[in-house]
């Protein structure tokens, strides 16, 4: 009995850590570097709060996309109820994180937040059709959609943020087709995205200080 005990306590074990823990290793250095070297070169309560937040936010992808799978599927298993649980808990911790950076710096990273939501799932699906010659654009449409929502929420929040939330749009619209043209080489898109961001915190810094 004992050793059933055991055995069924080990695989629970395995059961969280599945559901909780990212698997992407190399992710967790890409997440954790910039928040640590912007935290060294310039501390600040806000910096801590939106460093926390993006750590929370790279956590719950791995709760969140079996409970999606599963829904999609029609099906709920004993996986879908832990991912779950985890996935709200996540999502509460996140949205306070975010909720202090608010407090503490203002509405202006939401505009950064808003173009990054909108590019990462864009490029996926760009270097996906690259390397396949097709595949589904929903998850980039998705995105766009949501950065167009949170550009929106900042705009409202904050007025001098209409120039960069106006970006936001007019790039969600540029995404909307060219997402749907034929992938362009991977250089020229990084280079892309990059003029991009640049063109995005400028346009938003200049609607700020004028």
């Amino acid at each position: 009995m004992s050793a059933i005990h055991a055995e069924r306590e080990a695989g629970e074990r395995v059961g969280w850590r599945a559901a909780a823990m990212p698997s992407e290793h190399g992710g967790w250095g890409l997440t954790l570097e910039p928040v640590l070297l912007g935290l060294l070169v310039a501390w600040s309560t806000a910096g801590v709060a939106l460093g926390f937040a993006a750590f929370v936010a790279f956590l719950l992808r791995t709760p969140a996309k079996p409970v999606a799978v599963d829904i999609r599927r029609g099906r709920w298993l004993d996986r879908s109820r832990l991912a779950m649980r985890i996935a709200i808990v996540e999502t509460v911790v996140l949205a306070a994180a975010v909720a202090v950076a608010v407090m503490v710096a203002g509405w202006v990273w939401l505009v950064l937040t808003a173009r990054a939501i909108g590019a990462i799932p864009f490029v996926r699906v760009q270097i996906f059709r690259l390397r396949r010659g097709h595949g589904p654009v929903r998850h980039s449409d998705l995105a766009l959609v949501t950065a167009v929502a949170i550009a929106t929420m900042a705009m409202m929040a904050d007025r001098r943020l209409l120039a960069g939330s106006v970006g936001v749009l007019l790039l969600a619209l540029a995404r909307s087709v060219w997402v749907r043209q034929a992938p362009i080489p991977a250089k020229r898109l990084g280079v892309r995205e990059m003029a991009i961001g640049i063109a995005l915190v400028a346009s938003t810094a200049v609607g700020v200080l004028w």
